[in-house]
């Protein structure tokens, strides 16, 4: 092989090396630019799925439950708004793995539902009555603790999945105000109980970086808590149900990166 043919292979080489060095130092260089603390605001929407379910009607369930009525649906949906902060750690040219923590209030989140469910009001209704009483459930806010792993589509644009553990804290109410048949307490009743459900979340999104610290997000997440009793009233009125809440979550959000630090 002739000395220009041994320099031009040599030259090739060289410059592949060099190319391939440069992709991968651009690699890095482009999970580098999401490591590091960040902070967040976000807005968006809460969507609330809460099956009421009666466990007993009066004392020791003396009245006994009616499985006509028994179970009921309070949907709610409500605006969400609130911040979240965490920390991203790339652990190779285009995956990058974190921790982070959010916390919304929601606004708007209520629903209220005629009658209490397990009441049997076949009496007032086959005489056109309209029952008195009513139950409602509201959303006041949630919070998450959540794992992240994202991939780096291109360095500007990082798609990822979430899990960990969520809290909802919602509010609910039951009304009795004992008028004749239509209501089946013996004395006018009203209830208050404030609740915070632990349980799961999971979800995705894509966040995309819009200028050297800034980056926009998109993210959907679902989440599912623990059943709560709910025991309200005292005495011959004492009325209990089961709530087993689950959520799902849209937001949009607005991110600051600190950078590598």
């Amino acid at each position: 092989m002739g000395y220009a043919n041994k320099a031009s292979i040599l030259t090739l080489a060289t410059a592949g090396a060099l190319l391939l060095g440069t992709g991968a130092a651009l690699a890095a260089d482009a999970s580098a630019a999401w490591s590091g603390p960040y902070v967040g605001v976000s807005i968006g929407g809460g969507f609330q799925d809460n099956d009421w379910k009666a466990k007993s009607v009066g004392p020791d369930n003396i009245f006994g439950v009616a499985d006509s009525s028994r179970q009921a649906t309070l949907d709610q949906a409500g605006g969400r708004f609130g911040g979240y902060a965490g920390w991203n750690l790339p652990v190779s040219p285009v995956v990058i793995v974190g921790l982070e923590a959010d916390i919304a209030g929601i606004v708007g989140g209520k629903k209220t539902l005629t009658g209490m469910p397990g009441v049997d009001y076949q009496t007032a209704l086959s005489q056109g009555a309209v029952p008195a009483d009513g139950i409602s459930a509201r959303a006041d806010w949630d919070a998450s603790l959540r794992a992240r792993v994202g991939y780096l589509l291109d360095p500007a644009l990082l798609v990822y999945g979430t899990t960990g553990v969520a809290f909802l804290d919602s509010e609910y109410k039951a009304n009795c105000p004992a008028t004749g048949m239509s209501s089946w307490c013996a004395s006018p009743e009203s209830g208050s109980i404030s609740k915070t459900s632990v349980g799961w979340t999971v979800g995705a999104g894509a966040e995309g970086r819009v200028a050297d610290n800034w980056s926009v997000r998109v993210e959907y997440r679902y989440a599912g808590f623990s059943g709560t009793t709910l025991n309200f009233f005292s005495g011959y009125d004492a009325y209990s149900a089961k709530t087993d809440p689950s959520s799902h979550i849209v937001t949009f959000g607005l991110t600051y990166h600190f950078g590598n630090i």
